[in-house]
């Protein structure tokens, strides 16, 4: 049975975050990392959303913070201002699925995200149909709503761990609430779920 899947990377430098750029728009037509990649299916490959309007992510990034960040505190150097998520499953749950149901998957992981996250905060959605197994690369900055603790006002802030979870019952809910929303409508199995409350790892 094929498994849901669904995988988060933070990316704070500017470097890593213009490389996943690259990757994602498949601005080179090679790859030194990746020979997987058949550059001559690229074409094939589709986005659902790209916010980032021309810029660079880092850009966009910086364009979409100084929009929405509202809290007094300066941002840290070296502060998640981006994550990845992966959207993907094995090849053969999409072998027998036609390109708009392939697609409909994919719209349906993308809704999952906005709704969590907040759609204004997706930069980009891009799907890769020109590797071994379809895939959804998301990318979203990490902003979230919090109480200020001197006004007791309602700030927007940068804050990867409330946005995604920090430990591993956070990240388990994160996978859960997917497999839920997700996978389980696409008849998908949920990967291996640990026993937390006895202390598995």
């Amino acid at each position: 049975m094929s498994i849901a899947i669904c995988r988060v990377d933070k990316c704070s430098s500017s470097h890593d975050i213009a490389g996943i750029q690259i990757h994602d728009r498949r601005e080179r037509q090679h790859s030194n990392s990746n020979p997987d990649i058949d550059f001559n299916r690229s074409g094939d490959n589709y986005s659902l959303c790209e916010r980032s309007n021309g810029l660079s992510f880092n850009a966009a990034i910086d364009e979409i913070i100084s929009a929405e960040y509202t809290s007094k505190r300066t941002i840290r150097k070296d502060a998640v201002r981006m994550v990845q998520v992966l959207f993907t499953s094995d090849s053969e749950f999409f072998s027998d699925k036609s390109a708009s149901e392939q697609r409909a998957f994919f719209e349906s992981c993308y809704k999952w995200a906005a709704d969590k996250w907040g759609e204004s905060r997706i930069i980009s959605a891009n799907v890769h149909l020109d590797e071994k197994t379809p895939h959804l690369h998301l990318n979203f900055i990490p902003l979230v709503e919090d109480i200020d603790k001197k006004t007791g006002e309602v700030i927007t802030t940068l804050n990867v761990h409330k946005a995604v979870g920090s430990g591993s019952r956070a990240l388990q809910k994160l996978q859960d609430e997917f497999y839920n929303a997700v996978g389980k409508p696409y008849g998908l199995e949920r990967g291996s779920r640990a026993d937390l409350e006895n202390g598995e790892q």
